[in-house]
């Protein structure tokens, strides 16, 4: 008779109504939050964990789920939303379960809910529902039901099963985005003060005519003429990614650019009116008779971050420090703004556009908004200017890029052989990085562990990879998001690997592989390949080779087979 109650019990979970789970891809009102379920919500009898508040709906990730004691796939919900809320909570992870449908049959007894509560020893709140609240969930039918709200208050995906519990990856690929990445309610437009919108206005206004009294090696705008006193900065400049921003992979694109797209990639890339050569006049294009190729081709220059109408304008002199170039150009007028991380934010930080996966394309600033490295009071120039120093290192530098993570391995066998089961792990963690790693759409990074043969080749069927990556679908607009595998800050990645060693093993490799601009590269070898006579053919085949010579293991680790 009991065997018979619990299949019925089974078959009322599966067959109520059909299964739905979904990303929920338009945000409209009826798919919010609202601050009247919010007071519904609050008004709730509680029944064990934290209690419920208002504060705990302002600005946080919300899941909400609807559970019953004697629900078996509720319980494991349960515990997997457990887990996620105690690694997360401080991130700004709400959880919040509804007992729902639990009078069904001889399940009435309260004293069973809160046995089964105490039991779980859940710490977010468990609430008892009602019609009322079910009917704001769309009349629950079935359970488990999940919705997930965003920082905004947007349901963005919502599973009303019946019968099933989503598995704890799924979970946190979905939660861990919004807790590092979401947009704040506050448009992020208004974070940037009236100093930010008017010193990068671009295209940057010409310069104009320098004045009178400016010495002769201070009346140009070139980085070279900076480098006449500058040696040292113009020196670490030139080793830096900024002095390539102009390079073969973007000047090889414009031969098939019109006017408007090549001035999309010439606010980051060359921002400043004398690299334009074609300026906005209204809704249409006007030539520009101050264009300088030679002015184009230095990218992000010295004077594109320090030159506004021939005025130098640069961060407050170091203790003890004296500048001796007024004389030459007039005093520099000096500002806090080129410490603050908002200084940056105008290219690493879209501001409008696409949102795939809930976050802007380019959204290091945001990233690091809501990183560690914010709270402590660590700037992007804390990491990337280390002394003031104009290098900018990143992804595409090992050094830089071992400073930022953590990396181990285990293994069950130090001395492998033939024949024996291995069991290693290889862990890459997010230690110091203030951001996303990596930030942005372009790097990737490949977690490998192989049986390899004499020949140094991979084994078919022993080869296990991850990759670290935001990958994105532009094949159709609006863009979307096919996966983002990155590590927020203070996470890590793990490849496990478990195989018997076969006859023609000779050693196993672990290794990670960091290609900075695998975007780009399959980018140029799409056209290369499909564009034979496009006009930039050369300058990209020479971006392309640079793309691969960028290319560097991050770790690698090689045991011989016994």
């Amino acid at each position: 008779m009991i065997r018979y109650f619990l299949l019925i019990l089974l078959i009322w979970c599966f067959t109520i109504s059909d299964v739905q789970s979904q990303h929920v891809a338009q945000l409209s009102e009826e798919n919010k939050l609202t601050k009247a379920t919010q007071e519904i919500l609050v008004k709730l009898p509680h029944l064990s964990g934290e209690s419920l508040q208002f504060s705990n709906f302002n600005n946080n990730v919300v899941v909400i789920t609807f559970f019953a004691s004697w629900c078996p796939p509720c319980r494991v919900e349960l515990k997997h939303l457990d887990q996620l809320y105690r690694k997360h909570h401080t991130k700004g992870l709400k959880v919040i379960a509804i007992n729902y449908f639990e009078d069904f049959d001889d399940f009435s007894n309260d004293q069973k809910l809160m046995k089964f509560l105490k039991k779980m020893q859940l710490e977010f709140p468990a609430i008892k529902g009602d019609e009322a609240i079910s009917a704001k969930f769309g009349n629950i039918t079935r359970i488990p039901s999940l919705f997930i709200f965003n920082r905004q208050g947007h349901l963005v995906f919502k599973s009303v099963t019946g019968g099933s519990s989503i598995s704890m990856e799924n979970l946190e690929g979905i939660i861990t985005p919004l807790l590092v990445n979401n947009i704040p309610e506050t448009n992020i437009k208004k974070q940037f003060d009236q100093l930010q919108s008017d010193y990068w206005d671009t295209p940057i206004p010409l310069q104009g005519t320098p004045p009178e009294n400016f010495h002769l090696l201070a009346k140009g705008i070139s980085v070279k003429d900076c480098a006449n006193c500058h040696v040292d900065k113009f020196q670490e400049w030139s080793e830096s990614l900024h002095s390539e921003t102009m390079g073969n992979g973007v000047l090889g694109q414009y031969p098939h650019f019109d006017a408007s797209s090549i001035a999309q990639c010439n606010t980051c890339h060359a921002p400043m009116s004398e690299q334009w050569q074609y300026l906005p006049q209204g809704n249409s294009w006007a030539e520009n008779s101050k264009f300088d190729q030679s002015l184009l081709k230095e990218g992000l220059s010295c004077a594109a971050c320090h030159l506004r109408n021939h005025q130098r304008n640069a961060p407050p002199l170091k203790e003890g420090k004296i500048s001796l170039s007024a004389a030459l150009h007039g005093a520099a007028v000096r500002s806090s703004y080129f410490e603050d991380s908002k200084f940056c934010a105008k290219c690493h930080q879209h501001q409008e556009g696409p949102q795939p996966g809930g976050k802007f394309v380019e959204n290091t600033y945001q990233e690091w908004l809501q990183s560690p490295a914010f709270k402590k009071g660590q700037t992007c120039q804390s990491c990337h200017m280390p002394d003031r120093k104009h290098l900018w290192k990143g992804i595409h530098d090992k050094q830089m890029t071992l400073s930022g993570v953590s990396v181990s391995y285990t293994t069950n066998l130090e001395n492998p052989k033939i024949g024996d089961v291995i069991n290693t792990s290889l862990t890459i963690q997010n230690t110091e990085t203030g951001h996303m790693f990596p930030t942005y759409t372009t790097p990737a990074i490949f977690v490998k562990t192989a049986l390899l043969d004499i020949n140094g080749r991979a084994i078919p069927g022993f080869y296990e990879e991850k990759i670290i990556q935001r990958r994105l679908n532009m094949s159709t607009y609006p863009w979307t998001e096919y996966f983002d595998t990155r590590i927020a800050p203070d996470e890590s990645v793990t490849l496990k690997f478990d195989r018997k060693i076969p006859s023609n093993a000779k050693s196993l490799k672990l290794w990670i592989w960091v290609e900075p601009d695998h975007f780009y590269e399959g980018f140029y070898r799409s056209i290369l390949k499909n564009s034979p006579n496009h006009r930039g053919y050369k300058q990209l085949s020479q971006a392309l080779q640079t793309t691969l010579d960028r290319q560097y293991a991050l770790f690698s680790k090689t045991i011989q087979i016994q």
